[in-house]
């Protein structure tokens, strides 16, 4: 994180502590979010990513999920969460681009409450996605799951990862100190 971020940080932490509505776990996931943009990332290089999983270099094309998650674990009615995957792709030959769909599900109690289809092209090393999910105002608190498919090569890849909506009336980061940001 660069200065700016920190000092931010440091701020919204002095100012939300003396109110006591959120921990500093709530914090950093919120500031954490904030620096995530929509979209694919690289994270490793194919080689590295390669070295790392002890793939013979450009033989077949083999794809790992290596992580899901949802940040801030714990959101208010209205506000946004981040969900992200970090995938290892290791392609059978160099310029190879995997293609597939990933498919998100929102799950309440075992209800679909919201789904996302996209065709995703899965490119050489180590990548994360990053999506943005606005949880809506009436939404009932409790758990919710984010529910993963990825289908490409004949196959389906599957994870889940949990999130909690607050109860409305709970004050919540966003809610006491401003909306958060626009993305680019």
């Amino acid at each position: 994180m660069n200065a700016r971020v920190l000092t931010v940080a440091a701020a919204i932490c002095g100012a939300v502590l003396c109110q006591g509505c959120v921990s500093m776990k709530e914090i950093y996931q919120q500031e954490v979010v904030k620096a995530r943009r929509p979209g694919q990332q690289m994270v490793e290089s194919p080689e590295t990513t390669m070295k790392r999983l002890c793939c013979p270099p450009y033989q077949k094309n083999v794809i790992y999920l290596e992580d899901t998650g949802a940040l801030p674990e714990r959101v208010g009615p209205g506000e946004e969460l981040n969900h992200r995957i970090r995938y290892a792709y290791s392609p059978a030959t160099p310029s190879n681009v995997l293609h597939g769909r990933l498919v998100r599900r929102v799950l309440y109690r075992g209800r679909e409450v919201f789904h996302d289809v996209s065709n995703q092209a899965f490119c050489a090393g180590t990548w994360t996605i990053d999506a943005f999910i606005k949880v809506p105002r009436n939404a009932p608190s409790g758990w919710y799951s984010i529910r993963l498919e990825i289908y490409s090569m004949g196959k389906t890849i599957r994870r889940s990862t949990l999130f909690y909506v607050k109860e409305k009336n709970k004050p919540s980061m966003t809610s006491s100190i401003g909306e958060s940001p626009a993305r680019n």
